[in-house]
């Protein structure tokens, strides 16, 4: 299987820009292999981010650090992507963060998971300057027979531990050390 890794950082952005433009042209980078969400960039501090992906197949699997107060996936991106996937995510911050999906309002503890459904929109929000986070996208059908019940788990906060934690501690694994993949036999 073909394995594509990606990584998008604003050490690549035009030297030079305002903190506007460092962020727009960061959003086009960003734009060209994902449409799933847009950042909403911190005010108090220089914009700066890191998004390194993996995609396998149809699995994509992620992390991202920067200075955002928010992420939001809006109606308009559920109806451009069409994706039906579910977006399995991990706070990798320091702070709850503060979400909304499925028409409820939860907190997600530092550490703790949490299961958007990629047809419908979100946000999230943690109240700093930085944001860091670590996701999988998983194909609906897979993770529907691998995991009963999985729809009723999805839009609240998950308790680490379980076979979705374990899938979101491997892919943490791929994506932070690049030879996993080949030694994992992805590749």
């Amino acid at each position: 299987m073909n394995v594509v890794r990606k990584i998008v950082s604003t050490d690549m952005l035009s030297p030079g820009l305002d903190e506007r433009g460092r962020v727009r042209q960061f959003a086009d980078l960003v734009r060209h292999f994902s449409d799933s969400a847009d950042f909403d960039p911190a005010m108090d501090v220089r914009f700066r981010a890191t998004m390194n992906s993996l995609y396998i197949g149809s699995t994509i699997i992620g992390n991202c650090d920067g200075t955002f107060a928010g992420v939001r996936r809006e109606r308009s991106h559920v109806l451009a992507s069409k994706d039906d996937r579910y977006c399995l995510t991990r706070n990798a911050g320091h702070l709850d963060a503060q979400v909304i999906h499925l028409g409820s309002e939860y907190n997600l503890r530092p550490g703790a998971l949490t299961l958007f459904k990629l047809d419908e929109p979100f946000q999230s929000a943690d109240r700093s300057s930085r944001t860091q986070f670590s996701c999988i996208y998983l194909p609906a059908a897979a993770l529907r027979a691998m995991v009963p019940g999985v729809d009723d788990v999805a839009g609240r906060e998950l308790e680490p531990g379980g076979a979705l934690s374990l899938a979101l501690d491997y892919g943490d694994v791929l994506t932070k050390h690049p030879n996993a993949v080949d030694q994992a036999g992805i590749a």
